[in-house]
């Protein structure tokens, strides 16, 4: 055996993962939300969920759970039909709302 060798078949495992074995742990844990649409991190490490809208989180697999929420409008047609008022006039509305 010369000196500086390993004396075993294989050389032996690094003490610390390598660049690439970082880069997609890191990558694992972080979420990106659309300018429509919300975050909601819970779990571990928050003692209330943290939510974020329109922007990124890290989140700890396996540790914290994340919920989108859509926040695009919503258009509602709202209509009553044949309602009297005091006097005893009946009225019908229609309208439209956008939540």
């Amino acid at each position: 055996m010369r000196p500086g060798t390993w004396p075993f078949p294989n050389p032996p495992p690094p003490l610390f993962p390598t660049a690439n074995v970082r880069v997609a742990m890191c990558r694992m844990g972080f979420i990106t939300g659309g300018p429509n649409e919300a975050i909601v991190v819970s779990g571990c490490l928050h003692s209330q969920p943290l939510i974020v809208v329109g922007g990124w989180a890290f989140v700890i697999p396996c540790v914290q759970k994340v919920q989108r929420i859509s926040l695009n409008i919503m258009t509602i047609k709202v209509s009553s039909p044949k309602v009297y008022t005091m006097h005893g006039v009946p009225l019908s509305v229609t309208g439209i709302a956008q939540v």
